[in-house]
C-alpha cells in the first residue's frame, strides 16, 4: 500500500469512528467558529484529484467528448431526482444540468461507474450550494421583521407614556410627540386666548420657567384667558426654548435608536445555534461524501490509465 491508499485508508477509518462515551456530538463555539483544518486538506485534495482527472485517457475526439457528454442522460440514475421541482422551494433543474455537464467536460469519465461518480461529485456540490440557501434562509427569517418589531415596540412604549406619564423624552417619538404639541399651544397662544387644559399642561411642562401672570394680564372668559401681547410673546419665548431644548433632544435619540437597530439587525446575521448545527452536520457528512467520490473516480481513473483498456467510445 503506497503512501497516498495509506493516507486515504486512515481518514476513512477516522471518519467512519464511532465516538467514545463522553464524546457526544456537541461543539464548542470556537470549534463551530473556526474553520476545521480537515476543510483545507480536503481543498488540496480536490484540486490533485481534478488535475489527475484531466490527466484522464477519456474521450479526445469531438464525437467522443459529446458521447461522454450524454452519459448524464443516459445513465443519470442519480441525477433525476437531485433538483427539487414540487412544493413551495423550487429549484432549477437547468443549472444543475449544466453543473453535471460541466463536471463531465472537467473530469472526461469513461463508462457507467465512472460516470456515476461524477454525479455523485455534482450531487455533492449541488447540496453546497442548497446549504448555502438554507443559511441565507434563516439568517433573512431571524432579521426580516427587526424593523417592524422595532417600530411596533416603539409604538407601546409612545402609549405606555401617554396613558401613565412616563417620561416622554426617552424616545425620539416621545419627544416628536412633545414638540408637536408644543407647536400647536404656540399657535393657540399666538391667537390670543388659551384654553384652560393648554395653559395647564403649559405649566406642567415648563413649572419653574413658565411666565406667571398678573391680574392686567390675564382675563378670564369662560373657559378660555385672554392674553395681552406681552404675557403673549413671554409664553411664546418660553415655547420656543423648549422646542429649541428638544430639538437637540430629539437628534441625539434618533441617533442612537438608529445605532440600536442596526446592532440589533447584525445581531441577526447568523442563523440560530440549532441551524448552526444542522448546518455543520449537513455539510461535514456531504464533504466526507464528495471526498470519497473524488477519491473513488480518481483511483478508477489511474487504474484505467494504467491499464491502458479504456472501453472503446460509442
Amino acid at each position: 500500500m503506497n503512501n497516498h491508499e495509506m493516507d486515504t485508508h486512515n481518514e476513512e477509518a477516522l471518519a467512519s469512528r464511532t465516538p467514545e462515551p463522553g464524546e457526544g456530538h456537541e461543539r464548542t463555539t470556537a470549534e463551530v467558529a473556526e474553520p476545521r483544518p480537515a476543510n483545507v486538506v480536503s481543498i488540496r485534495k480536490i484540486e490533485a484529484n481534478r488535475a489527475n482527472a484531466r490527466q484522464s485517457t477519456g474521450p479526445r475526439t469531438d464525437a467522443g467528448k459529446r458521447a461522454s457528454r450524454m452519459n448524464a442522460v443516459r445513465h443519470g440514475l442519480l441525477a433525476q431526482a437531485v433538483p427539487i421541482t414540487k412544493g413551495d422551494y423550487k429549484e432549477d433543474p437547468r443549472k444543475f444540468a449544466q453543473l453535471l455537464e460541466g463536471l463531465h467536460d472537467e473530469f472526461t469519465p469513461v463508462g457507467m461507474a465512472e460516470d456515476l461518480e461524477v454525479q455523485t461529485i455534482a450531487r455533492c456540490y449541488w447540496r453546497k450550494m442548497r446549504a448555502a440557501r438554507c443559511e441565507h434562509g434563516a439568517i433573512r427569517k431571524r432579521s426580516g421583521g427587526v424593523r417592524e418589531d422595532e417600530e411596533r415596540e416603539r409604538e407601546k412604549q409612545l402609549h405606555y407614556a401617554r396613558e401613565f406619564g412616563a417620561d416622554l423624552e426617552q424616545s425620539a417619538d416621545g419627544i416628536q410627540y412633545l414638540r408637536d404639541k408644543l407647536e400647536g399651544a404656540k399657535q393657540e397662544v399666538l391667537s390670543g386666548t388659551l384654553a384652560g387644559e393648554c395653559y395647564n399642561w403649559l405649566k406642567e411642562r415648563n413649572p419653574n420657567g413658565f411666565p406667571q401672570p398678573d391680574a392686567t394680564q390675564v382675563v378670564q372668559e369662560g373657559a378660555r384667558r385672554v392674553l395681552t401681547a406681552d404675557y403673549r410673546d413671554q409664553i411664546v419665548a418660553t415655547i420656543d426654548e423648549q422646542l429649541d431644548r428638544l430639538a437637540l433632544r430629539h437628534a441625539m435619540v434618533v441617533e442612537s435608536e438608529a445605532l440600536n437597530l442596526e446592532s440589533t439587525i447584525w445581531a441577526a446575521a447568523l442563523p440560530d445555534t440549532r441551524e448552526v448545527d444542522k448546518l455543520i452536520r449537513y455539510e461535514t457528512s456531504n464533504d466526507r461524501q464528495l471526498d470519497r467520490a473524488l477519491q473513488r473516480l480518481e483511483a478508477m481513473q489511474a487504474q484505467r490509465r494504467k491499464q491502458g483498456d479504456a472501453p472503446a467510445e460509442k
